[in-house]
């Protein structure tokens, strides 16, 4: 078992020779949660970047991140459509306001 920490959260990753037998809902939730975490902060350290600059600068972060789910629409990759929807809701739970 491989322990790692995220924005405070303790994750795991679990070798096949380490799995007993428990549910498969709370695997999907660990690994649910860690994916969560792992998008948010990477918005968040995109965002601190940004920090100080114009909202225009934002604004075309949160342009490329729609355009980055588009084209994974368009090219039918799958891979790449799951990491862009995962960036834009961190970046949606990271925008003040909107939840």
């Amino acid at each position: 078992m491989c322990l790692f920490s995220l924005n405070g959260l303790l994750c795991f990753q679990i070798s096949t020779q380490d799995k007993q037998p428990h549910s498969l809902k709370s695997d999907s939730f660990v690994a649910s949660l860690c994916l969560r975490i792992r998008y948010v902060g990477e918005i968040s350290g995109m965002l601190i970047q940004l920090e100080g600059k114009s909202e225009e600068e934002k604004e075309v972060l949160i342009e490329k991140l729609i355009r980055d789910v588009r084209k994974a629409c368009r090219d039918r990759d799958n891979e790449a459509h799951r990491n862009a929807l995962w960036r834009a809701t961190a970046m949606l739970v990271n925008t003040p306001g909107i939840h």
